[in-house]
């Protein structure tokens, strides 16, 4: 089966592990529970789509994102966050380090869209990218 990577990045591992198992089916998905994991991740693998917690102890999902999107600007970045009024996410937001928002409390099923979505424009952007196959579920 081949399919794109996705990162789900949330120190919240209730949240995390409902993620992975929402995406697992459709796409080659790696967690982290921090974002010094997740850039790891992120320097091993090519990762189409990462969605980060906003809130998160040493690395904020903002400050992950901004990194990730220095060390690879393909990369959709979507972010979580029940606080879409604070400065620095909408900073991020307006500089382009965060593709889209959801707030909480989530809809699964709006997370699932905007996934879709991210993995569309994706495509979109990169038509020659093949999808790897899909074998190191994280």
């Amino acid at each position: 089966m081949y399919s794109h990577s996705i990162l789900v990045v949330d120190d919240e591992g209730v949240i995390l592990n409902t993620l992975k198992r929402t995406f697992r089916r459709e796409y080659n998905v790696f967690s982290a529970l921090n974002g010094e994991d997740a850039l790891s991740i992120m320097e091993q693998n090519d990762i189409a789509l990462i969605i980060a917690d906003y809130l998160m102890p040493d690395m904020t999902g903002t400050e992950l994102l901004k990194l990730a999107s220095q060390k690879r600007p393909d990369t959709i970045r979507i972010i979580l966050s029940a606080y879409p009024d604070e400065k620095p996410f909408m900073n991020a937001v307006d500089t382009g380090h965060v593709h889209r928002y959801i707030t909480k409390p989530w809809e699964l099923e709006d997370v699932k869209s905007a996934v879709r979505d991210g993995i569309q424009a994706y495509e979109t952007l990169h038509p020659n990218k093949t999808p790897k196959v899909a074998t190191n579920n994280v």
